[in-house]
């Protein structure tokens, strides 16, 4: 899901957990991956294409925590600023881009319209 955004806006965690990963790749750009429990579920929380990261790997991320700035970073460049978020679920003896998907939408608190826009944005963490 992609989720549009003003460039360099503070990125907010929308669960606490553990930073599985983060760093650079070519087509996400700057990214951060949450590994979150959702309901029992654990879930790992993608956000790509951000300006800057401002947590590392194996740190504690609460609820609401600042993980970076929005941006337009990897293969973004020169798109409307946006996050890219996908929400996997681990697959044993795979790695992460062959791991399970799931619709983001439902852990975000908040609807999206099909331009990416917050319907209500009171509850939205991004």
């Amino acid at each position: 899901m992609d989720i549009k955004s003003p460039l360099s806006s503070p990125l907010y965690s929308m669960h606490a957990g553990l930073v599985y990963s983060s760093g650079i790749s070519s087509t996400l750009g700057n990214y951060v991956i949450i590994r979150s429990s959702v309901n029992g579920e654990s879930i790992y929380i993608l956000y790509g294409h951000l300006q800057s990261v401002n947590v590392f790997n194996g740190s504690w991320v609460g609820q609401g925590g600042q993980l970076g700035l929005t941006g337009n970073t990897g293969n973004a460049v020169g798109s409307v600023p946006h996050v890219h978020i996908q929400v996997r679920t681990a697959v044993p003896n795979k790695v992460f881009n062959d791991w399970d998907t799931h619709d983001p939408e439902p852990y975000l608190g908040t609807k999206f319209d099909v331009n990416g826009n917050p319907i209500n944005n009171d509850s939205c963490s991004i």
